[in-house]
This record gives C-alpha cells, structure tokens and sequence, in this order.
C-alpha cells in the first residue's frame, strides 16, 4: 500500500505552490509502480518514475544529471570536507530537497539515497504543473530567446539556450524599458541580476534547480528557470 499525502502545509504557500490533488494521485500511483514491491524507492528510480510521468526533458536533466553524479562520484565514498567542491555542494543540496537524509547528517558527511515521499510529492507536484503548461512554457520561452538571438532558434537551441545579462539587457532595450528611455515603466540592472538568481533557490537559501553548468559559468536563466518565473507570476495552470 502507498504511503498517505501530507497536504498540512497547503494553506500557507502560494497558488503555483500548492499541491494538486490530481497530481498527487498521479505521483503516488508512479511511486507504486516504479516502487514494484520494494520497501524503500532509492534515488536510482527517480529518472524511471518521471520518465513514466512523461516530464519533458528539460525541466530533470539537472536531477538526472546530480543522481549520475551521486552514484559515479560519492555514493559509498568517503568524503572529507576538504575534497568537496561546487558540484558536490549541489548534490548535497539535492539529497536534502528529495531524501530522507537531513542537513545534520550532510554536516557529519553522512548520506542516503532512500526517497523522501513528502518531498518527493513537494517536488514533482511541480514538474508536472510545467509538463502540462510545456507548450505555452516553450512559445513563451521562444519568443524571449529569438528577440535575443541572432536568427530564430531551432527547438534544441531553444530549449538549450541560457539567457545571460547581456541577453536580458538586449531584450529590456528592445522592449524600450531601459532606464532612460521615456517610457512609463523601466528595468534597472539590478533587477535583471535579480531575476537571475531568483528562480535558483528560495528566500531561505534552499536549492531549487541543481543545474551544474551555473557554478561554473554564473548565473543565467535556462528554459527550467523561465518556468519557475511563469509560475510564481500565476502565469500556468497549476
């Protein structure tokens, strides 16, 4: 039988924040199948049970990508805090946002890879609002990447691309919403450096896209992150 749904919090998040009934089904009956008769779904599984929720690509390639790094690189490894580095960091984060391992046991460098239920469910509730709002998500997407592209993306470069400063700079110009223009509404630089750190992680600090490439390129918004934006502006079907 499948674990119960913890649905306590709901009244004190935002609307793109609260669990769908519906998608909380769904999420349960994936975590019963992929769970096949196991007492516990390991990390491993995750990629399966969204492949089995039909969550588009690019809004797990950053999860995938922190579960292959986990199993190839820590996963029955002793790690000091001196062989630690950006990635790892990520990870931890990772582990903490969908395992049953706690901060505490990070601190002491200690780790499991069972699935959390609540937060598994906290989080995938998520992917599928944008697995369902996916078309307006990409011809949304589109529109702000090929005003500031060259020439119009094919669909690879478009759900690939990463929208740097320069990139938001262009397009507040091309919208006429720089600073000195007389147009009624304007965009400061600080709200476009902003806008590129507030769909990484939460006001508390917590990891909310484990993508790798920002630690070492900074900051920019890819296609995940838009979606994280359209949905804290009510802009998707929750």
């Amino acid at each position: 039988m499948g674990p119960k749904k913890d649905r306590s919090n709901k009244a004190s998040q935002g609307v793109f924040e609260k669990l769908n009934d519906d998608k909380v089904d769904e999420i349960l009956e994936a975590y019963n199948v992929i769970l096949d008769g196991e007492d516990d779904l390991h990390l491993s599984k995750v990629p399966n049970l969204l492949e089995y929720l039909n969550v588009p690509g690019c809004f797990t390639e950053d999860i995938n990508e922190c579960i292959d790094y986990y199993y190839t690189m820590m996963h029955s490894r002793s790690l000091s805090a001196g062989s630690l580095n950006s990635k790892h960091d990520i990870v931890f984060s990772f582990l903490e946002a969908y395992t049953i391992t706690s901060a505490e046991e990070i601190g002491k460098m200690q780790y499991i890879d069972i699935v959390d239920i609540d937060k598994l469910i906290n989080n995938v509730d998520k992917l599928l609002k944008f697995r369902d709002n996916y078309e307006h998500i990409y011809d949304s997407w589109k529109l702000v990447t090929d005003a500031v592209a060259d020439t119009p993306l094919d669909t690879s470069h478009t759900l690939s691309y990463h929208l740097t400063l320069p990139d938001l700079k262009t397009l507040k110009k091309k919208l006429n919403l720089d600073s000195q223009s007389q147009n009624e509404y304007s965009l400061g630089d600080g709200f476009l450096i902003d806008m590129l750190s507030c769909c990484t992680s939460t006001n508390s600090g917590r990891l909310i896209n484990f993508d790798f490439e920002k630690a070492r390129k900074g900051p920019y918004v890819g296609i995940k992150d838009f979606a994280e934006i359209l949905g804290n502006l009510n802009e998707l079907v929750a």
